[in-house]
């Protein structure tokens, strides 16, 4: 009894402390494997004690029969185990009056997941080990025996891609932290139901080893009649159930091995210094072979950055969605590089790859140190891949990293940078501040004290061993040196503001279901189903009710859903909210622009998007406010454009919009350059070539407009194999007085410039 309310008060501190941990205040995943896995050492740790009172018990009664096996003693701490579970369900649903519980039933269905099997498991195995053993060596074996499970699922996420592991103490790991989507499976539900069918069997097994006051191995000869055989016969059906679930792991998706995914994939490209392993539903031929291509040009660049390349051919998984990617291989939205096996998995994505690049430096940091694949200081281990694509980088933010962190500093939002290139400050902070802050201090490392530095400080992990400075002195020299000079503009300042502003993932009320609700609301718009967006959007609000993001994504759906009033209410509510950043006004005033287009009323909308354009975040989002507000002046185009330019329409009745706009109208250049860019997007690159190139020199367009008009075309002439046009091409936009570009825009223009070089001579061979 002492150690039943000593077990409940040890329990129950544990839970009122989840419940001031963000994260961990709810009931939902964190919580539920938390508990679990104490229940099930507080289980085993007491089924020990409780299994070896009574063996004593019948060594005392003389016991001498299967008939005086302790399976009462087995029965009443199993329910003394189980009503462990009560104490700490009932704190964490009383936290809800001060931290909500958004989902009750998901959170239900985790707890008794992972409560109860690992209950189960601990008090059977304990109480077996308990029979056989006294009582310390029986905890000793019980923890043992966690370890080796512990050892072996780790042994299979090193040994194999992917990152995911069940365990029956644990539960579950579900692989990255910015993955916030964590449901319930079918897969979990199977493995979980594993964790039963173990804990039947460990608790049968003794019966067959019992002698009549301890186990024996020769018991298990004994004559197999009656009771004993019965066990017998139940023993051997588990153990061979357990053999064919086991034997088919791969199958039911327990665990995978990289042939799996392969097959899974179905394509295969072999180059000069890769293995590409490709979704054969995303990708065709062509694009395969593209995307081939961009692969050796990355790993040509990074050659020459980090001065030397891997001794093996690198394995590059490309899955065709994040689900598939998830069930796979354990991480969704999250690319991931698995430095020990030469590898990295990526979704995926159109041209350029957003993260290619970044996680194939991962592979060359790798081969600094054979000692050190993997830079414990997770800050300096991300920070180098974010430097090696510092172009792609900057022109994927809209900004260099470095004016990024000049921005984050201005918004009061920039990491304190020596607790992120430690060992944990990394992970207090959002993953895009994080990211790019450490990013842009090891750039300027590299830059100013060359590569070979760097090597020293990848194995040493110490700043001051590397380049005999102290990290503080290192900082304060890089704010010097590179931010100190650093004026943004104010569309830049807005344009930061959106990035960095959001919370880390543990500041993020309800993460997952946040995540979950959130990603099915982009499922249903991509299908066209914005009543359903709509829906999930409002749930959100209700969540969150702060979160500008929401309200305006619930404004767009009502939009879509043909209800323009109330987005207009919705809308102009997040305008009438004085804290609401300029970033996120200018969002709502382009969908309430938008919202009164559909309503025919055409001055109103126009004013929208001017003001708007004041508030314009990026130059993309200036330059289709400008189309909006020119085919608005047109009397011939507004009508005929307005379910193109503020609906969701698919490839072809798009296409098909924009041909007839053209016909129609062929004395406007809006019409060829949206087709141009419609074209581009569905891959039809020559056709995109065909109306795009004759929009480059005219004047008459907008400087945003035109600019994006070049770029297209390059990039829709590199990717059909016209090289030799694109240099000239690149060389207009700079020599382009009317275009004033930013330092990230000249880095990404230049990248192109480097892939057609680049492309011209290696066409041929990448792709082989």
């Amino acid at each position: 009894m002492v150690s039943w309310m000593v077990s409940h008060l040890l329990l129950s501190l544990v839970a009122v402390a989840l419940a001031f941990v963000p994260l961990f205040n709810v009931l939902g995943f964190e919580f539920a494997v938390t508990l679990g896995a104490l229940l099930a050492y507080v289980s085993g740790w007491r089924a020990c004690a409780a299994a070896y009172r009574a063996r004593e018990h019948c060594v005392r009664a003389r016991a001498g029969s299967l008939e005086d096996y302790p399976g009462a003693a087995l029965l009443r701490v199993t329910f003394e185990n189980l009503s462990l579970a009560i104490l700490p369900l009932a704190i964490i649903s009383l936290n809800s009056l001060r931290v909500p519980t958004c989902n009750w039933s998901e959170g239900l269905q985790f707890y008794a997941l992972f409560a109860l099997p690992g209950i189960l498991y601990g008090t059977t195995l304990g109480f077996a080990l308990g029979l056989g053993w006294g009582v310390g060596v029986a905890r000793l074996l019980f923890i043992l025996w966690s370890l080796a499970t512990y050892a072996y699922a780790l042994w299979n996420v090193v040994r194999e891609p992917p990152i995911f592991a069940f365990n029956a103490f644990i539960g579950f790991f579900p692989g990255p932290v910015y993955d916030r989507v964590i449901g319930i499976s079918a897969t979990l539900l199977v493995a979980r139901g594993i964790v039963l069918l173990q804990s039947l069997l460990f608790a049968l097994i003794p019966l067959l080893l019992w002698e009549g006051h301890h186990l024996h191995l020769r018991a298990l000869f004994l004559s197999w009649h009656g009771p004993r055989g019965a066990v017998g016969v139940t023993v051997l059906m588990l153990v061979a159930a357990l053999a064919a679930l086991g034997s088919q792991a791969d199958t039911l998706h327990l665990r995978i091995d990289r042939a799996m995914i392969q097959r899974q994939l179905g394509g295969h490209i072999e180059t000069e210094h890769f293995h590409i392993y490709y979704a054969t539903d995303a990708y065709t031929p062509e694009r395969a072979a593209e995307l081939a291509r961009e692969h050796e040009f990355h790993y040509s660049e990074l050659r020459e950055f980090f001065g030397h390349e891997p001794t093996v051919k690198i394995g590059s998984y490309v899955y065709a969605s994040a689900a598939q990617k998830k069930r796979l291989m354990g991480a969704a939205g999250t690319s991931f590089e698995d430095a020990l096996n030469d590898e990295f998995h990526l979704n995926a994505s159109g041209f350029p790859h957003p993260v290619l690049r970044h996680e194939m430096a991962h592979i060359f940091t790798a081969h600094i140190d054979r000692f050190w694949r993997v830079c414990p200081k997770i800050g300096i281990h991300e920070g180098i891949a974010v430097a090696a694509e510092w172009d792609q980088e900057s022109a994927q933010l809209g900004l260099t990293p470095d004016e990024a962190c000049v921005a984050m500093e201005t918004l009061g939002v920039l990491p304190h940078l020596p607790s992120v290139l430690g060992t944990f400050g990394f992970w207090t902070q959002a993953g895009s501040r994080a990211y790019t802050a450490a990013g842009a201090f090891i750039h300027y490392l590299v830059a100013t004290r060359g590569m070979q530095r760097f090597r020293r400080l990848w194995s040493s992990r110490d700043f001051a061993a590397a380049y005999g400075e102290e990290l503080e002195t290192l900082v304060a020299e890089w704010r010097r040196e590179r931010l100190a000079a650093i004026s943004l503009t104010p569309m830049q300042l807005r344009r930061a503001e959106r990035r960095y502003r959001p919370p880390a993932l543990f500041a993020v009320p309800c993460a997952h279901e946040q995540a979950r609700l959130a990603a099915q609301a982009r499922g249903a718009r991509a299908r066209l189903q914005p009543a359903r967006a709509g829906s999930l959007y409002a749930r959100l609000v209700e969540i969150e009710p702060r979160n500008v993001t929401h309200q305006i994504e619930l404004g767009r759906a009502r939009i879509l859903a043909e209800q323009p009033e109330s987005a207009l209410s919705i809308l102009r509510g997040v305008l009438d909210t004085p804290s609401v950043h300029d970033a996120y006004r200018g969002r709502a005033h382009d969908l309430i622009g938008d919202a009164l287009w559909s309503q025919g009323n055409f001055a109103a909308a126009e004013s929208a998007y001017v003001q708007a354009l004041d508030h314009a975040a990026s130059r993309d989002e200036a330059r289709a406010l400008r189309v909006a507000i020119e085919v608005l002046h047109d009397p011939a185009l507004r009508d005929l454009l307005r379910d193109y330019l503020i609906g969701s329409l698919p490839d072809a009745a798009g296409l098909a919009l924009l041909a007839r706009a053209r016909a129609q109208q062929p004395e406007s250049l809006l019409p060829p350059y949206l087709l141009g860019r419609r074209l581009y997007f569905a891959g039809r690159f020559a056709e995109s070539v065909e109306e795009l190139a004759p929009l480059a020199e005219r004047t008459e367009l907008p400087a945003d407009v035109r600019l994006a008009t070049r770029e297209l075309c390059a990039l829709a002439l590199l990717r059909s194999g016209r090289t030799d046009e694109v240099e000239p091409l690149i060389d207009a936009v700079a020599l382009d007085l009317a275009i004033d570009l930013d330092r990230a825009e000249e880095l990404y223009l230049g990248e192109i410039r480097r892939r057609a070089a680049w492309s011209a001579p290696a066409t041929d061979s990448a792709g082989r």
